[in-house]
């Protein structure tokens, strides 16, 4: 009786120590994470003294499963965060199509085609090339510039056009 009193306890102060460690953390984001790994090792700290009830030795079997866990916990985390890596890649490539496709059809007006589209420093860079044209260079930039400017609905220095050969 006085095994069971003391493992009832160990529980209660832990779930105590616990709730506050879950108040004073990150925030509500992540709350049910912690309530439930929380969950899980309060019914490891519980099932021990029943399982010793029968003169089984379970703390070596708890260590190896929590073991196990961690590890698939890892793995999990892992992986979750190469997608999200790869999500924001796929992000990235998408609104580089849609900028393109934005301006194929000014490019083309302009007597220009478009080279390629990235993001570079907060910025988005346009590389044009010339198809035809009589205009001077610098004549040409500023306009595309600006054309392209109200097409992508941007401010002044947040797009860069570059003309190359």
């Amino acid at each position: 009786m006085s095994h069971l009193l003391r493992t009832l306890q160990e529980v209660a102060v832990f779930m105590l120590g616990a709730q506050v460690l879950l108040y004073l953390g990150p925030g509500k984001k992540y709350a049910k994470y912690g309530k439930m790994i929380l969950s899980m090792l309060v019914l490891v700290q519980l099932a021990e003294p029943v399982l010793s009830i029968g003169k089984i030795d379970a703390k070596p079997d708890f260590a190896a499963w929590l073991a196990q866990f961690e590890q698939e916990n890892d793995t999990f985390l892992d992986k979750l965060s190469l997608m999200d890596a790869e999500s924001t890649s796929y992000v990235w490539e998408g609104a580089v199509l849609s900028i393109e496709q934005q301006l194929s059809e000014e490019a083309k007006r302009q007597g220009v085609r478009i080279e390629r589209v990235f993001m570079e420093e907060g910025r988005c860079s346009v590389e044009v090339g010339s198809l035809y044209t009589d205009r001077g260079i610098s004549d040409l930039k500023e306009k595309l510039e600006a054309s392209f400017l109200e097409i992508l609905n941007l401010a002044e220095g947040e797009l860069e056009v570059r003309i190359v050969d």
